[in-house]
């Protein structure tokens, strides 16, 4: 999501205080019942269609199911990307303004969702001139959802859509649209949030803040959505009297003026306040219902005295509409000392998408907040309009870096009003949906590339673009196309016989025959058809303005990965493909923070030709981001310094916008870092593999287990810490990363050199890090051993290596070893995290011991009886790694299969969709407990998930008397709101090594008896209800399931495994038939209250006749 900003948050339609159905024999809505066979392509019902939110890079699937007491359903299944999609019921039109309507619908969610209902009312032009939308609500049963809503006056057409709020799945059912006769509260007729005061309430839970800078203000906005009733319509802003609004402007390009302000002096909490009222802002002249670009009050706050640095004030306000108050709001503002002066990179930049939140009419004002982006290595203007010519003239003076932002000028709304449109208009070709709909949004990719006369409209809509801005040769051009969504559009016949004659088809394909037998072809025409669409795009940019670079955003493309270009079933664009007609990529890491960033940043960089860029957000949560993706201002400076250390030319961030002073600081800092460090990052050699980093565990223990020494150690620092290593002549820079937002971590850095004398370095404060104290200098074999350096929580240490020069003496100390060893045992003291490590125990012929069967360096505790043995490992996950009985190897991590077709007892989750094998399954757990008691040897292990608000409590037991163990089951919300799963119990090893999967007979007992399956090869599913079983289609289920035992047999081998489990608690049984097999099943999605806990038991025994 690149382009224009459109931010914001969505407010409910009003309060009900009664409701009485009337007309109930009127039909709304085409097809609420959601009847009929799926229409072919998009899969939905007649009546239905998909609802994407543009921008919102949203990966995710909608499939049909079943409903409460045998109705139809729709599941929305979120992916990946932005947290909001829908559904939108075609409705007949029969609206009546001024009437009232209740539009409802049965819901059920799973995740973190929510089911939200959405309508907007059109004028005759298809404007959206009134919206509603209802509670976002959650529940794992079927309940009702509710919109009341009163139609307008001035309607040709309601549009209703039930959407998918967060990261799961959401159901819909029985929906229904009917006349009311209901009594509504009126909403407060403008709505409005401060920024960046939102994002700062995500970051530090709750607490809304704002800091700015003694002398320079940082922008502060506030974001309209409504319409202005009555004749004075006010936003009202109470500071304190050492508090003063320096100026407010409206932020539209059409406006851009200041408001004057009326203030009155007053008094709150018992000090001084002025109370800033501005009546009828121009702003409120354009309000439309939903947020839009530009509805914006931006204002400039600065301190009366020089004094007020490190104090903190309240800041109050509200709207005013005629005589209602809307509700109060307040932030904490902080005022913060000037920024320091540090030095900037000369050649690693930094950009902005947008920066016109600091388009201020005082020029004073302008300069102190551009002093601000200088300061931190963010002077970057993208040119936007003509009545901004003045301000970027201003800033290109003080030797800002200008360049253009484009747009996706494949939506119809950017490619059209340009000259000669009026001719054009009525000849340019819209894309096909896959519903065989017209789809007004697009224009059709085939004929924007290959139709000459859309081309040379198109090559002066784009130059006049350019050209209105005064764009200069030289200024860089970043381009968006983004082509979300390739397998729904465009079916056009001129885009399926160009596919035809790419495949060599000799007929031209139909949708279906496309979606069903061409996937993979259609996928790289449409990547093809991307690639030409940029080339269309810089050859104009080349020839006329050749001394300009051309910068595309894409996405970040996981090219570890065999599979890799899959991704581009979401999105159609192949940044390998691409490369050749630009210059440099920027890549979107909105997604991707932290360790997974630092990750991909160097995959992509080693993978792609051209300059690779990063593009963070700082920006809130709700539209395109998720409460998790919201990063604080150290993780903005970690993504910069991992940037530039993978070899990034540059980064930056997205709106650019809503950037809190806290940040600038963090910027700075880094860009202060990266400039004394450029040199390696940009010239130097990548030297990883010839260093070494140990990330040290706080608490480390050798116990002895069958002779042999094994090691256990906590915490696990390998999803969050990382590092990179550059050479530069004879100097060495390793720079170590730490993810953990609450954990310093120590590390022992080591390298070979040849013999000398080295200094060591901390190269950002320029001070030395001595092997003792008063020891000058390094010997060889002190490197070789290695130096000990900590990393704090969310931080980067450098640590720089060279030879020793006897002026090197002269220079200050960091640190010593002595000292730092001795804040390493400090925190190893401090530490609460080490495992409870059980006693071996050997009685009443079981035993509890410990072994590393696999060789991992973590441990797996077995337990023990006279007939068998269980492996249990407890740093993966707490699967069962290892079962051998009566002397026969069930399963075992030695035998060279996959991982997870070796072992089982896996414990995933089937919902919500985001947990599937989502890497919590592989989590170190904790060992709760143990012991040998009446007859039974037990381990209780412990995982709180780190991706949803859950905490797996895992019991293992044995006894001395039957070959098996029961497993027991303890998940608890361990969050301050409901939540819902289906937990996903996984699987089956490989019997008797993993090429048995064919002689292994499987039995499932089924209503009409016992079903085996035997050399049958395929993917088998068996539910428990005809009605429930989500995420299988009905088509699906081959079978419905009657008891709760099932069973896998090596035939020739006679040994076998059965599992029973609670029959009423399970979904359904899958199994799937290759070589080694899976058999694993599927609970009931269960929602619990805050503190609660969902139990399961299920018991294995082991047949070895």
């Amino acid at each position: 999501m690149a382009g224009r900003v459109v931010w914001g948050f969505l407010f409910f339609a009003g309060f009900i205080f009664c409701t009485t159905l009337i007309g109930g024999d009127e039909v709304f809505l085409a097809n609420p019942e959601m009847k009929g066979e799926a229409v072919e392509n998009t899969g939905l019902p007649a009546g239905w269609d998909k609802k994407m939110v543009f921008g919102l890079e949203t990966v995710c699937d909608f499939k049909l199911s079943d409903g409460p007491d045998g109705k139809r359903a729709i599941s929305l299944e979120w992916r990946y990307g932005g947290p909001r999609f829908g559904i939108e019921a075609e409705s007949k039109n029969l609206f009546v303004s001024g009437a009232s309507y209740e539009f409802s619908a049965l819901f059920k969610t799973s995740g973190a969702s929510a089911a939200v209902l959405n309508a907007e009312a059109l004028d005759k032009d298809g404007k959206t001139i009134a919206e509603w939308k209802s509670k976002p609500l959650t529940s794992s049963a079927w309940k009702k959802t509710a919109l009341f809503f009163r139609a307008p006056q001035g309607i040709s057409g309601i549009k209703f859509y039930c959407f998918n709020e967060g990261q799961g799945a959401v159901s819909f059912s029985d929906v229904s649209l009917k006349k009311t006769d209901v009594k509504l509260e009126t909403a407060f007729p403008i709505q409005a949030v401060c920024m960046p005061v939102e994002i700062a309430k995500v970051i530090y839970g709750g607490n809304g803040e704002f800091n700015t800078f003694v002398n320079a203000p940082v922008p502060l906005s506030f974001l309209f959505k409504g319409r202005a009733a009555g004749k004075v319509n006010s936003l009202v802003v109470e500071v304190p009297e050492e508090i003063r609004i320096a100026e407010c402007f409206n932020a539209h390009t059409s406006l851009l003026l200041a408001e004057v302000p009326d203030i009155e002096k007053t008094i709150r909490d018992g000090k001084g306040y002025r109370r800033y009222t501005f009546k009828n802002p121009r702003t409120f002249r354009i309000l439309q219902p939903s947020w839009a670009w530009g509805r914006v009050l931006r204002m400039a706050l600065l301190p009366e005295n020089p004094d007020s640095v490190g104090k903190a004030f309240k800041v109050y306000w509200y709207i005013v509409s005629g005589e209602t108050k809307s509700a109060e709001n307040s932030f904490a503002l902080n005022i913060l000392p000037p920024m320091p002066k540090t030095s900037n990179p000369e050649k690693f930049q930094l950009m902005l998408w947008s920066t016109h939140d600091i388009d201020f009419n005082s020029m004073d004002i302008l300069a102190k907040v551009a002093g601000i982006y200088e300061e931190s290595g963010m002077n970057f203007r993208a040119r936007n309009s003509k009545g901004l010519l003045a301000r970027d003239d201003f800033l290109e003076k003080r030797a800002w870096k200008m360049a253009m932002t484009m747009t996706d000028y494949m939506h119809y709304i950017f490619a059209a009003g340009g000259k000669g449109w009026d001719t054009l208009k009525d000849k340019v070709e819209l894309t096909i949906g896959e519903d065989g709909k017209v789809d007004k949004a697009r224009i059709c990719p085939q004929y924007f590339i290959n139709d000459p006369d859309f081309k040379a409209y198109f090559k002066e809509k784009f130059l006049d673009r350019l050209k209105s801005v005064a764009l200069k040769d030289g200024e860089t051009v970043y381009l968006d196309g983004e082509p979300w969504q390739p397998m729904e559009w465009c079916y056009c016949e001129r885009c399926r016989k160009d596919f035809a004659a790419y495949c060599k088809l000799d007929k031209v394909p139909s949708f279906s025959e496309i979606k069903s037998r061409y996937r993979e072809q259609w996928r790289d025409f449409r990547c093809l058809n991307t690639a030409e669409v940029i080339k269309m795009h810089s050859d104009l940019v080349n020839e006329n303005f050749p001394n300009s670079k051309v910068m595309d955003y894409d996405y970040v493309v996981k090219f570890n990965k065999p599979d890799f270009r899959n991704y581009f079933y979401n999105v159609a664009k192949d940044p390998q493909l691409n490369e050749k007609y630009f210059d440099a990529h920027v890549a979107s890491y909105y997604h991707y923070i932290d360790k997974d960033a630092f990750d991909m940043i160097d995959v992509n960089v080693k993978n792609l030709k051209k300059d690779y860029w990063t593009l963070g957000a700082i920006d809130c949560a709700g539209v395109y981001l998720n409460a998790k993706e919201v990063i604080n201002p150290a993780q903005s400076r970690m993504l910069i310094l991992a940037s530039a250390a993978s070899g990034a030319k540059g980064s930056g961030f997205f709106p650019g916008m809503y950037i809190d002073g806290k940040f600038f600081l963090a910027i700075d800092r880094a860009m202060a870092e990266i400039a004394v460090l450029e040199k390696f990052f940009m010239q130097g050699r990548r030297i990883d593999s010839e260093v070494r980093v140990d990330f040290l565990p706080y608490f480390s223990k050798k116990i002895q287990s069958a002779g042999r020494e094994i090691e256990i150690s906590r915490p696990t620092w390998k999803d969050i810490t990382g590092y990179r290593a550059h050479s530069l002549g004879d100097m060495t820079l390793i720079s170590v990363f730490n993810y953990s937002p609450d954990k310093a971590v120590f590390t022992k850095i080591s390298a070979k050199l040849p013999e000398g004398k080295y200094t060591m370095l901390e190269p950002v404060s320029g001070k030395r890090i001595l092997p003792a104290s008063g020891k000058g200098s390094w010997e060889v074999s002190e490197i070789e051993a290695g130096a000990l350096l900590d990393v704090a929580p969310y931080d980067v240490r450098f640590l720089l290596i060279r030879p020793f020069a006897e002026s090197d003496t002269a220079i200050p100390v960091f640190a010593d070893m002595a000292g730092m060893e001795k804040s390493f045992e400090a925190a190893k003291k401090a530490f609460t995290g080490a495992p409870k490590l059980p006693d071996t125990i050997s009685r009443d012929s079981l035993s509890i011991d410990y072994d590393d069967a696999d060789n991992d360096k973590q441990i797996e505790v077995t337990l023990s009886s006279t007939t068998q043995k269980l492996w249990i490992n407890v740093g993966s996950g707490g699967t069962l790694s290892g079962w051998q009985a009566d002397g026969v190897t069930l399963c075992d991590p030695r035998n060279g299969a996959a991982v997870n077709q070796k072992s089982m007892c896996w414990d995933y989750f089937w919902l919500p969709e985001y947990l599937r094998v989502n890497g919590s399954e592989l989590e170190s757990m904790s060992i709760e407990n143990s012991g040998i008691s009446d007859g039974t040897a037990s381990v209780t292990l412990k995982n709180v998930l780190k991706k949803a608000p859950l905490e797996i409590v895992k019991t293992y037991r044995i006894n001395s008397s039957t070959t098996g163990f029961k497993l027991l089951y303890d998940i608890k919300n361990t969050g301050d709101k409901p939540f819902s799963f289906s937990f996903w119990s996984h699987n089956f090893p490989g019997l008797c090594g993993d090429k048995a999967g064919a002689d292994v007979s499987i039995l499932i007992p089924l209503r009409e008896g016992i079903k085996i399956l035997g050399h049958e090869k395929g993917s088998f599913v068996f539910a428990s209800s005809e009605n429930y079983h989500p995420g299988f289609k009905a088509a699906s289920i081959d079978g419905m399931l009657a008891g709760s035992r099932v069973t896998a047999q090596a035939v020739k081998e006679k040994c076998s495994i059965s599992a029973e489990f609670e029959k009423s608690q399970v979904m359904a049984v899958y199994i799937w038939r290759q070589s080694p097999f899976t058999l694993e099943w599927m609970y009931n999605e269960v929602t619990l209250e805050p503190g609660a806990v969902w139990h399961t038991e299920i018991n294995y025994t082991c047949s070895t006749k």
